[in-house]
């Protein structure tokens, strides 16, 4: 979990570098979520959801 908040925190860091909108929605043991990627919840979870916005 402590890995998956650093990949999460360069990937921001990164993104406001190259200066790519990034809106980060912070999720841990979310149902909707993990119904949505179809993963289990025990073995695989979500930590962290990274939304990047395209350019008009």
């Amino acid at each position: 979990m402590l890995e998956g908040g650093r990949l999460t925190e360069r990937l921001v860091r990164s993104s406001q570098e190259s200066g790519r909108a990034l809106v980060p929605v912070m999720t841990f043991y979310d149902k909707p979520v993990q119904e949505l990627l179809g993963i289990d919840g025990y073995y695989d979870i979500v930590l962290s959801s990274l939304i990047f916005r395209g350019e008009d």
